[in-house]
């Protein structure tokens, strides 16, 4: 994990973080596929944990209304399909994982 290795870092991690921010943000749109989002919402547990508020402010700007689109628009996952760890259930619960982590944060 780059990032990792970077937190100790800050001032090389932030400008990496901002250089690749971009290329993620449409990651969390509605439109992209299920797996997609829940890769990026892993990711971006991982950011906001090394990087404090420089991606904290950026997710509730940019990344939550497609989230928020995609959570509310989704059927609940039956528990057939919960079993085999479909890609709807994989992506809501990375979504709401990545919800409650920043949630947690007071600056939110």
């Amino acid at each position: 994990h780059a990032l990792t290795v970077l937190s100790t870092r800050a001032k090389e991690l932030l400008p990496h973080v901002h250089d690749v921010w971009p290329s993620v943000l449409p990651s969390f749109e509605a439109s992209a596929p299920l797996s997609v989002q829940a890769d990026a919402c892993i990711l971006l547990q991982h950011a906001a944990r090394l990087s404090g508020d420089f991606v904290r402010q950026r997710f509730a700007s940019e990344c939550w209304p497609g989230l928020w689109v995609q959570l509310r628009s989704a059927p609940a996952v039956l528990q057939s399909k919960a079993a085999a760890w479909s890609p709807q259930l994989k992506a809501q619960l990375a979504t709401l994982n990545a919800l409650c982590f920043l949630a947690g944060d007071p600056a939110l």
